[in-house]
């Protein structure tokens, strides 16, 4: 009980609870996390895969409130502000959407997968451009233009594109 990986332990409990999908079991787990380790490096995670499981279960405030308090630096920063910025979409909230995906595009990556994240945020924003009241046609194709060819998301950016193109009426462009 005098440990110092005790709060770990307990985090990696939740996490095993998070991905089985016993989301009740984890977020008791993430109580005994937030009530007895709230200044530990565990209480970020926790929050982390808490958020995750809020946003899940449609509770969008209750996972932005816990997915805000992580900060840059943290390995989960940009996926934290992923879900944030869908949450926020979903409650019609779209510049608060606009600004989690633009910290996004704006944090360094220093891997694949953040590449990826990026580049997801950048799509997101090109949506957001596009189907804005009054839609800002050349800055959402921009942010399409910014997908790397090997993202996951690039095929989803190319059809913003075109849709951009048909857009202000060029349909030759757009194929």
């Amino acid at each position: 009980p005098q440990s110092d990986k005790l709060a770990n332990y307990h985090f990696q409990l939740m996490n095993i609870d998070y991905k089985e999908g016993k989301y009740k079991e984890a977020l008791d787990k993430y109580q005994i996390i937030a009530r007895n380790f709230g200044k530990s490096n565990a209480k970020a995670d926790a929050d982390y895969i808490a958020g995750q499981i809020k946003f899940e279960q449609g509770y969008y405030q209750e996972s932005i409130d816990l997915l805000a308090s992580i900060l840059p630096g943290n390995a989960n920063y940009l996926y934290a502000r992923y879900t944030m910025g869908i949450a926020y979409n979903r409650m019609s909230k779209f510049d608060e959407a606009e600004n989690c995906f633009r910290a996004i595009t704006e944090q360094p990556v220093t891997n694949n997968s953040e590449r990826d994240i990026q580049d997801a945020a950048k799509v997101k924003l090109g949506h957001l451009f596009f189907s804005a009241e009054k839609p800002d046609i050349v800055a959402a194709a921009r942010m399409y233009l910014q997908v790397h060819k090997e993202s996951p998301v690039f095929g989803e950016a190319m059809l913003g594109i075109a849709w951009c193109f048909l857009k202000v009426n060029k349909p030759d462009e757009a194929s």
